[in-house]
């Protein structure tokens, strides 16, 4: 198991009529890669094996909510991140970008869905929101 953090990210999503909308950029995130393993011991052996099976990313992200992050009002991209979470369709899927080192040619890049979304406000200060995530195919890493 895989443990990373940060604080450098993005969470887009690409409509149906096309264009990437950015949903937010990470103040933090956390993210757990996990391997499964499957085991495949054979009848008479006394040790047993395995082969490595599923991988899933799960985390969670802190973003705020910043009408100025990206071309699409935060209306718009905060939206769109509650249309996820509460999506039961199987297209409500949003890209997910980590950047574990500051540095943007390392990163860990999978499809995924938003589980959870916990909201709050604060009078004169930054909206921060704090969503968990799990992975959906394949967990890419450039590290």
């Amino acid at each position: 198991m895989a443990h990373l953090k940060g604080d450098k990210g993005k969470i887009t999503y690409t409509p149906a009529n096309g264009g990437e909308l950015i949903l937010a950029t990470t103040e933090s995130w956390s993210c757990t890669i996990t391997k499964e393993l499957t085991e495949v011991t054979r009848q008479g052996e006394v040790e047993r094996t395995y082969i490595p099976s599923f991988i899933t990313a799960t985390g969670s992200a802190v973003v705020v909510y910043d009408d100025g992050a990206s071309s699409n009002t935060a209306n718009d991209s905060f939206d769109a991140l509650m249309d996820l979470a509460v999506s039961k369709s199987s297209l409500g899927t949003a890209d997910f970008q980590f950047y574990p080192e500051r540095d943007t040619q390392k990163m860990i890049k999978f499809n995924g869905y938003v589980t959870g979304v916990d909201a709050g406000a604060t009078t004169d200060e930054l909206q921060k929101v704090t969503i968990s995530f799990q992975s959906n195919g394949a967990v890419t890493q450039t590290i």
